[in-house]
């Protein structure tokens, strides 16, 4: 289902997408005071613009018409409360814990990676919070500066605290400079595009060989060389049940896709039915297993290098490979050592002599 065709479907409520998510767009009455006053509102959803996302909407949708039909449409049922109901709950923490994984799951499908990002980005965290005491910004905020600043541990840290906060009604005073600067390692290895090739030739399982070169020549997640449709290749698809939404990925450089036959997909028979770090952490082993030399996110590291080298446009390199422009110059950019920018400059000068 797509959004053209749900809306088609309803009458007094339309889907609107907005950014990367979802909203229920209705007549409604005034939010304040509940008054029959109607006006046009939005009602977030928190949804992805998936497909699953959008029959997940549509079903909101049918809801907020009935309701809208019935005449018992109530801000409260959406997310919207009196002030008094919005006066902050004494809530211990075990309590809270237990309305947050509530809440998470009624704006998501129950999805194997959804369930591993819950306990391993959020619960493992808060079940390190004193559980019988009330949950307070103090208590959050003080295990927060427990963390070492300018760290992974620390911007993790802050973003599922802030949540949890949030989710209480809590007022987070000043919590923007808490979560401080952390900056990636920039002290990856990244191989050469020499190396790359004389390393897939020393890998002796065709299978694990065709992952390498999938990943070399696509600048792909681990996870993601389990969840492509490869039927327009040499442009493929990375499907949506990877970490980020559904994207096109185009070779670089393209005959490598050629030269290494990577239509012809070996497959290695894991067990895909896990979430998705866990089956990272599989293709992790496989080159440690393989002596391969560096880690599998050196290849992606690769494939951005190897973009603006060809002065690929960031923003698109940044669609190509699944994350935000604002990552991409963060990221990655930083990895364009001295002789790739000269390579660039080299690049740029030849066209430009060329056109005179």
């Amino acid at each position: 289902m797509n959004l053209i065709m749900a809306n088609n479907k309803l009458h007094k409520v339309k889907i609107r997408q907005k950014g990367e998510k979802l909203y229920l767009r209705a007549s409604l009455p005034d939010k304040n005071n509940q008054s029959q006053v109607y006006q046009q509102y939005d009602i977030k959803t928190g949804l992805p613009p998936t497909s699953e996302g959008i029959k997940i909407a549509y079903a909101r949708a049918q809801k907020l018409e009935s309701d809208l039909f019935l005449g018992v449409f109530n801000w409260s049922d959406w997310g919207v409360k009196s002030e008094l109901e919005t006066q902050i709950k004494e809530l211990t923490i075990e309590e809270a814990i237990a309305g947050f994984e509530n809440n998470y799951w009624e704006t998501r499908p129950k999805t194997v990676t959804k369930e591993s990002t819950l306990k391993n980005d959020y619960l493992s965290l808060f079940l390190r919070l004193p559980q019988n005491e009330i949950l307070t910004e103090k208590i959050l905020k003080d295990f927060l500066v427990s963390f070492t600043p300018n760290t992974r541990q620390r911007e993790k840290a802050y973003i599922s605290l802030k949540a949890l906060g949030k989710w209480a009604n809590l007022e987070l005073k000043d919590w923007s400079k808490l979560k401080t600067n952390y900056e990636a390692d920039s002290d990856r290895y990244i191989p050469s595009d020499k190396e790359i090739i004389e390393t897939r030739e020393k890998i002796k399982n065709p299978a694990w060989q065709w992952i390498y070169g999938m990943m070399a020549a696509y600048g792909l997640r681990n996870h993601e060389v389990f969840h492509l449709d490869l039927s327009e290749m040499p442009i493929i698809k990375v499907l949506p049940t990877t970490k980020t939404k559904e994207r096109l990925v185009f070779p670089l450089p393209d005959n490598w896709m050629e030269e290494w036959d990577l239509k012809n997909a070996i497959i290695p028979e894991i067990k895909l039915d896990r979430a998705n770090r866990d089956i990272g952490g599989v293709v992790s082993k496989a080159f440690k297993r393989e002596n391969i030399g560096f880690v599998p996110y050196s290849l992606r590291d690769a494939y951005a290098i190897r973009g603006a080298v060809l002065g690929i446009d960031s923003a698109i390199m940044a669609k190509w490979m699944g994350h935000s422009l604002t990552v991409h110059q963060k990221d990655y950019q930083k990895y364009i050592d001295k002789e790739t920018h000269q390579r660039i400059w080299e690049n740029v000068t030849r066209e430009n002599l060329g056109k005179n």
